[in-house]
């Protein structure tokens, strides 16, 4: 399973701050107050990956960028969706 996030910044943001630790950060914060909250306390395989922002560089405002998370666990790429959905 996959959640494609289509992401277009409002402002400049240079692509050295926008990193794999924030990334990942983004995807733990979304799992908050779910069952998924502890997992990054987890130690080993976290069962969840997500590709680089493409394409690569620097955002620039009303470009689009292209995020995949994806996880074989379907309960959790339903969290991450909804969680989306909800933030519109």
């Amino acid at each position: 399973m996959r959640v494609i996030l289509h992401l277009i910044p409002v402002k400049y943001v240079p692509g050295a701050v926008v990193n794999k630790h924030t990334i990942q950060g983004f995807i733990y914060n979304l799992l908050q107050n779910t069952p998924y909250s502890g997992m990054h306390l987890k130690k080993g395989f976290k069962y969840f990956t997500f590709s680089d922002i493409f394409p690569p560089g620097d955002f620039y405002p009303g470009k689009k960028y292209t995020l995949i998370i994806s996880s074989p666990d379907r309960r959790f790429i339903s969290y991450v969706y909804n969680t989306l959905k909800a933030t519109k």
